[in-house]
């Protein structure tokens, strides 16, 4: 086993690229004519573009929004992170 990790196991001859996709749950606590705001465990990178599933009622609705802000907050005794939400390109009609 000496010396296992010393060597790269796999060295693509191109670089690749991709996208990640973080799956996370939020609470929806407001809405406003330009956005919205939720409640997260983890924190939100301002400038961040995400794209939101919004489900009640039997129906979903997709909307990519922008993390405009992102502040801790303690909620019910827990810590938890404000997100404000911006509705990309006149998607707030909805």
């Amino acid at each position: 086993m000496n010396g296992r990790r010393a060597h790269p196991r796999l060295a693509p001859a191109d670089p690749w690229e991709g996208t990640l996709r973080v799956l996370r749950e939020v609470a929806i606590t407001g809405r406003g004519p330009n956005g919205l705001t939720a409640l997260s465990h983890e924190p939100g990178v301002v400038g961040e573009r995400m794209t939101l599933d919004l489900g009640g009622g039997g129906l979903l609705t997709t909307v990519e929004v922008t993390v405009s802000t992102s502040r801790p907050v303690v909620h019910e005794g827990e810590l938890k992170h404000e997100l404000k939400l911006e509705f990309a390109d006149g998607q707030g009609s909805r």
